[in-house]
């Protein structure tokens, strides 16, 4: 047995002296030092920092999904147990407070899109939360460094490399499809994915925090090696060992993960971008599990990680991806048909299997096998949800309007196949969905308000259609009477797009014209009272004269009053349009979609109105906004 004794020169030499702290332990001096350091700031106790940060998920998961099952039983009772009274309570007039600041947005090209960041108040408000939480944690506990690095490493270094190591799961959680978040509060995962990107950036200024305190404490340890320490010993174990070597890689990963995630790359080559994130998020955890070396509970949060991700996969493949489904043929994608419309819009008709069932304001991601098997885009669903009783195979409509990329790539390809004179051609689809809905649900109001800019009516049309379609049904019995739907447009030629659907509405609602003297607001009891209006947002002397399909969609089959389809010119004022759709002593729900500017519009107008339900005008105003691309 090796009893080597220490050298007797350094045995006795004061802490002082820089051969004590070459000797290290061999040092009485040195070895006290370090055992009163570390009695003071246990290293392994540094380790509950890792813990707290997951407790803090944690609790706001667990506080949003109490709200989730709260709102999600109340949602469910029946219209007279929620029968409005003659004004609002305390609780919703609190509600209108907070809506009125937290529903605000940031101007569209102002910071928020500098700093990629959700314009939205509440969500801002959120990430302050998080990031004061951390910093609090990270600068906390003094002293940041020890005295000498040999006493062990910098504590601020092993708490923050701990956080950094505890957002991971998270991360993963939030940047699913199919998640466990979303699972638990009712969160669609396209709302979660600025979350995302922000945890990933507090992630990545934990991990620089965790790796500058060994340089610079190396650098200004000058009785142990000082810079020559650091690079002697930066590769020390031939990349062994848990190191400074080893933390590098990872931490470059991420630092790429996140550059390559800003918007002006993300927006501009969102196919390249996605690819390459997937493949860097992979190395990323193989690169921790291999710089973490198993130290105590560090690999638990990896192995967490790795469960919530095949979760969110395994149910992504073979739950919401229909090909690949147990229950369907598999690698058989489902038939459509492609459209060219006017205002460069394509219209995707697809005819699912019989058991895919939507809600309003769901969208799917759709797999073009033919032409683009690699590119899985997300699209509204615009067309009616199917009614339980349905026996005929479901029809899902999408828009798309092109732009650069995959929607560009999609014209070209119609354009490529399709018959003389229709611009319209067949294809095959995987669908992957159906993803998201509308959180709190329209039937729990007494009024709807849509209002859509280009394209986005995709998201509004399908909630207009599921209402009459349950307005007009034998046995309707719902709280929700009257739907308005507002649609701004460049041309009136758009109306191309949805004029079956429109036809639809038409034929089937009841509503009287305001031109003839019919008070839209007095509608009697059982009579379905829908609003349609259109603005024209582009030069009324460039317009065009309608075509056939148009003209059709302005017209009904129905003999009995349609209503009247208002067509102004110049953009909408949302203050104004809810100034007159949103009636006194009545619940409302807005639910807008379009451009980032058309909805900061109708955010900030809603958070306006709230002063209504404080005044005690109306019951509430509540508002769904529909994310237009992310």
């Amino acid at each position: 047995m090796d009893m080597s004794m220490p050298d007797p020169t350094v045995v006795d030499l004061p802490i002082t002296d820089p051969k004590c702290v070459q000797a290290v332990e061999a040092c009485t001096a040195f070895y006290a030092a370090e055992n009163a350091s570390q009695a003071a700031i246990p290293w392994a106790g540094q380790f509950k920092y890792g813990h707290w940060a997951t407790y803090y998920w944690v609790i706001i998961i667990g506080l949003l999904s109490i709200y989730h099952v709260f709102t999600t039983i109340t949602d469910h009772r029946s219209p007279s147990a929620r029968t409005a009274g003659n004004g609002p309570g305390i609780l919703q007039k609190v509600q209108a407070a907070g809506r009125s600041i937290f529903y605000r947005r940031l101007p569209p090209n102002g910071i928020a899109k500098l700093l990629d960041a959700s314009p939205n108040y509440g969500v801002l408000a959120f990430l302050l939360l998080t990031l004061v939480f951390l910093l609090g944690l990270t600068f906390a506990q003094r002293p940041y460094y020890r005295d000498h690095l040999g006493y062990g490493s910098p504590p601020i270094a092993i708490r923050t490399g701990l956080m950094a190591t505890a957002c991971v799961p998270i991360l993963v959680a939030l940047a699913g499809k199919a998640n466990i978040i979303t699972l638990f509060t009712g969160i669609s995962h396209e709302r979660l994915n600025v979350v995302h990107r922000w945890v990933a950036w507090m992630s990545l200024g934990l991990s620089f925090i965790h790796a500058l305190p060994y340089f610079i404490a190396s650098y200004q340890d000058f009785g142990n090696g000082g810079y020559q320490r650091v690079v002697k010993e930066f590769y020390a174990g031939g990349f062994k060992g848990c190191n400074q070597a080893t933390g590098v890689p990872p931490l470059a990963i991420l630092f790429g993960l996140c550059i390559l995630s800003l918007p002006a790359i993300r927006h501009r080559f969102y196919e390249s971008f996605y690819a390459s994130h997937i493949v860097l998020a992979i190395t990323y955890l193989g690169l921790l599990f291999w710089h973490s070396m198993d130290t105590l509970d560090s690999w638990a949060y990896l192995w967490a990680t790795l469960a919530i991700w095949a979760a969110s996969w395994l149910t992504r493949i073979f739950v919401k991806t229909q090909p690949l489904k147990f229950t369907h043929e598999w690698f058989a994608g489902s038939p459509a048909t492609l459209t060219i419309l006017d205002g460069h819009v394509t219209r995707i008709d697809v005819w699912p299997e019989r058991d895919f069932k939507w809600t309003p304001g769901q969208h799917a991601f759709l797999r073009f096998t033919d032409f683009a098997p690699l590119d899985n885009h997300p699209f509204t669903i615009a067309s009616a949800a199917p009614t339980s009783a349905a026996k005929e195979q479901p029809h899902a409509v999408f828009l798309a309007r092109s732009h650069s990329g995959f929607t560009n790539k999609l014209t070209s390809y119609v354009h490529s196949r399709s018959e003389a004179k229709t611009d319209s051609t067949s294809t095959t689809v995987w669908i992957d969905g159906p993803y998201g809905g509308t959180r709190p649900p329209p039937s729990r109001f007494d009024s709807l308000v849509l209002v859509a800019g280009g394209t986005g009516i995709s998201a509004c049309l399908p909630r207009a259609l599921d209402f009459v379609a349950r307005a007009t049904s034998p046995n309707a019995s719902m709280k929700l009477k009257r739907v308005v739907m507002v649609w701004a447009v460049k041309k009136k030629s758009a109306l191309s797009w949805i004029c079956e659907e429109l036809k639809t509405l038409l034929a089937a609602s009841a509503g009287r014209r305001r031109d003839e003297g019919v008070d839209e607001k007095a509608t009697p009891p059982g009579e379905l009272d829908l609003v349609i209006r259109v603005h024209v947002t582009g030069e009324e002397g460039n317009e065009k004269a309608p075509s056939k399909s148009e003209k059709a969609g302005l017209s009904s089959s129905s003999q009995t009053s349609p209503p009247v389809v208002d067509t102004t010119h110049g953009r909408p004022s949302m203050s104004a349009l809810l100034a007159e759709f949103v009636r006194p002593a009545e619940r409302t729900m807005v639910v807008g979609c379009g451009p980032e500017g058309f909805r900061y519009d109708v955010a900030n107008a809603v958070a306006g109105s709230q002063t209504r339900v404080l005044k005690g005008e109306c019951i509430e105003i509540a508002l769904h906004l529909e994310v237009f691309g992310w």
